[in-house]
């Protein structure tokens, strides 16, 4: 009886939590519940983390079958000292989908440590060198929880800023699609775009952009600068790091800018899309200037200073 308190399948938890569960397995769990109190305050941990795991994104690079014999082995080789609760959750988890405990642990360079983003929320972190990490929506890091003794090597998918802790000896190096980016300490905003494409904007310090493919494509990048990698070719843009981290500041500050460029960095920012019909402001430039403003106000404003009409049809808002 002793055993039957502590135990209980796994595909039965994982499938009464998924709402797939037979008649059988509902009448196992009850008589599981019905065991202990134990049992009952086990079952509601599970519960509490099936639902808050139902907000995370997996990482494509899972291996969920590897993983799941590695967190078989470790309820084995830890059974006195890892909690049953900890043990069905890492279990079920991994079932679903989801590795917040053992992901690449045998990547070189990597430990156990990956940041698993929700898709409409930002982030930020620590790392483990003090380097501060902004993570965007939609997007993703894998670090290790601790780094290399000659280099600190991340890896990106999405949109980040990063602030990096200044080490002379020990090169600060991200991995994003096809790019390579390497700094000693430095601020600057990484964008992996949809394409695969890589834009780089320093906004201080100095930064190498190079291709993970072609070694001779790089280049370096200074305070201000903007460089973007397409094809395995890097080049240096014409626009100067300006709103590139607006996503992070909430901030979006143009000076003599074309309206073109203003939608355009409007439209990244709240995720919409500008349709200009008026041709008689297209080769405007305007001056302005929003702080942690709603779309709307911002729709308002623009009307004003440029004497039209606004109409949002769907997500398009449409200039008349």
């Amino acid at each position: 009886m002793e055993d039957r308190n502590q135990h209980i399948n796994e595909v039965v938890l994982q499938n009464v939590l998924q709402g797939s569960a037979s008649a059988a397995q509902e009448k196992e769990l009850n008589e599981w519940l019905q065991a202990s109190d134990a049992n009952k305050a086990l079952f509601e941990k599970m519960k509490q983390i099936w639902s808050a795991s139902k907000q995370l994104k997996e990482f494509s690079e899972i291996d969920e079958k590897a993983d799941w014999k590695k967190i078989k082995a470790k309820r084995r080789a830890k059974k006195n000292r890892l909690g049953p609760w900890l043990k069905y959750a890492a279990a079920i988890m991994i079932t679903m989908g989801f590795s917040l405990i053992y992901l690449h642990e045998n990547t070189v360079g990597f430990g156990k440590i990956a940041q698993i983003k929700t898709e409409q929320e930002k982030s930020e972190l620590l790392l483990a060198d003090g380097t501060k990490v902004y993570l965007n929506k939609n997007s993703r890091l894998v670090y290790p929880k601790k780094f290399d003794d000659d280099k600190r090597l991340v890896k990106l998918q999405g949109e980040a800023f990063f602030d990096v802790k200044p080490n002379a000896n020990k090169p600060f190096i991200v991995e994003s699609g096809e790019a390579i980016i390497k700094v000693l300490g430095t601020s600057f905003n990484v964008y992996n775009k949809v394409d695969n494409s890589t834009e780089l904007s320093v906004k201080t310090g100095k930064v190498s952009l190079k291709s993970r493919k072609d070694k001779d494509q790089e280049l370096v990048l200074v305070k201000g600068d903007v460089g973007l990698l397409r094809n395995h070719k890097v080049i240096k843009l014409k626009s100067k790091f300006k709103n590139q981290d607006s996503w992070r500041t909430r901030a979006l500050k143009f000076h003599q800018a074309p309206l073109t460029l203003v939608l355009k960095d409007l439209e990244k920012h709240y995720q919409v899309k500008f349709e200009n019909r008026n041709q008689k402001i297209k080769d405007l430039e305007i001056t302005l200037a929003f702080d942690n403003e709603e779309i709307e106000k911002v729709i308002h404003q623009l009307e004003l200073l440029l004497q039209v009409k606004i109409i949002k049809h769907k997500n398009i808002y449409i200039i008349k």
